[in-house]
């Protein structure tokens, strides 16, 4: 009997009761290349082999479950040869229909990733994949996991893409202040100031009227005192009459001339409007003066 297949008896008969023929899967340890430690193969060979458990669904024997039972050179001085065919000659021999195996190297800032899945009564490779992976060692991790997916023909899960940010309410407008009125005009205030106190004239005069008539009648009645107050109420009633009217013609006037200005600044760029109020020469008329 030679030597592999003395090879395949021993690791048969050592570590069958361990595995269950038609749901194991053996992974061999990765394979150091330039740039990587054994320290740092031995635990990417650990990661592997839960992944490969967990996409292949079967039980994973790893090259460090073998190796409690071989040690490496034994195992290769008895299997006679390196490669495919030692792989596939052990997995036989443990009773397994596939084995992984793989390498790992480091070339600048790239990790090179390279995973095969060896059928192992054909000892042919029947998937291959291959990684180049830009980063630190958080970067293989992360890369490891869809890599393993594609060997076995799945698709690793995506992580979902974060949620859209919530829209923001819009801020209600501020409220629109109050329009504040306009200040009264000069112009305004002086219509103001004169148009009613003429009303109050005209008023005045009015009574004044009304005394004058009750003189006359009490005259005609044979009051002859009555002649002097119905002179004196005469005169007050022509001038209440006269000066009232001038002073609420001023006003009329002087509002006219306000409405002609838009604002204030207009009114700065236009001549200022005045009106006033005299009596005429001799005291028998008043005077109405509006410039502007």
């Amino acid at each position: 009997m030679g030597k592999r297949t003395i090879c395949a008896v021993v690791l048969a008969l050592l570590l069958a009761p361990s595995v269950q023929a038609a749901e194991g899967i053996v992974v061999w340890r990765m394979e150091a290349k330039t740039g990587v430690s054994d320290k740092d193969i031995d635990s990417i060979s650990g990661f592997v082999t839960a992944e490969v458990e967990k996409n292949s669904g079967r039980s994973a024997v790893s090259d460090a479950d073998i190796n409690t039972i071989l040690a490496g050179e034994e195992k290769k001085q008895r299997c006679g040869v390196d490669g495919a065919s030692c792989i596939a000659e052990i997995g036989s021999a443990l009773g397994v229909p596939e084995v992984v195996s793989g390498d790992l190297g480091r070339l600048g800032d790239y990790w090179i990733l390279n995973l095969r899945r060896i059928n192992v009564r054909t000892a042919q490779a029947e998937a291959r994949v291959s990684r180049q992976i830009r980063g630190d060692m958080n970067a293989l991790i992360e890369a490891i996991p869809s890599a393993v997916a594609e060997l076995f023909g799945k698709i690793a899960a995506e992580p979902p893409p974060p949620a859209p940010p919530a829209p923001q309410p819009m801020p209600e407008p501020a409220p629109e202040p109050p329009e504040a009125k306009p200040a009264m005009s000069t112009l305004g205030k002086a219509a103001f100031g004169t148009f009613f106190p003429g009303l109050a004239l005209v008023a005045f005069g009015g009574i004044a009227q009304w005394q004058m008539n009750e003189a006359l009648s009490d005259y005609e009645g044979g009051d002859k005192d009555a002649k002097d107050r119905h002179a004196a109420w005469k005169g007050v009633s022509a001038a209440s009459y006269a000066i009232g009217g001038a002073a609420m013609a001023t006003g009329i006037v002087l509002w006219i001339v306000d409405a002609m200005h838009d604002n204030d600044d207009a009114q700065a760029d236009t001549p200022k409007a005045a009106g006033g109020l005299s009596p005429a020469p001799g005291g028998a008329a008043v005077q109405i003066m509006v410039t502007w």
